[in-house]
């Protein structure tokens, strides 16, 4: 398995302030936005988003601490080492698209139930 760095780190939220806070204060660069999430880039590689507590992504981690996602260059490849090292998921393999970027993860949690995902992107 090969981890190329930090991909995207989730926060759940419902207040507008956060929104603010990242875009107006942090000066993060809005990539998209909708009533149940806004997506920022923090860096080539990195990126933010913000969910709201409804959305079935927000439900999959923790409210209480972020989840963060390790850009890997294999999704299949990562989950079949994880697995035969008795690794749980705790979903499928998901997609999204976001304009030409392909968004693929899956959702797992460390021994410390701290919620991770394992993400692939094509077309940046």
């Amino acid at each position: 398995m090969n981890v190329l760095g930090v991909a995207w780190i989730g926060l759940v939220s419902d207040r507008e302030a956060m929104r603010h806070f990242y875009s107006e204060l942090l000066g993060l660069k809005l990539l998209e936005a909708e009533v149940g999430f806004a997506y920022y880039q923090v860096d080539e590689k990195t990126r933010l988003e913000i969910l709201a507590s409804h959305t079935r992504t927000a439900t999959q981690q923790r409210a209480d601490a972020p989840a963060i996602g390790f850009l890997v260059d294999d999704l299949e490849s990562a989950v079949q080492h994880l697995r035969q090292a008795n690794v749980s998921f705790m979903s499928e393999i998901q997609e999204w698209r976001s304009g030409e970027v392909i968004h693929r993860w899956i959702y797992l949690k460390d021994p410390e139930n701290n919620v991770l995902l394992l993400l692939e992107r094509h077309g940046e």
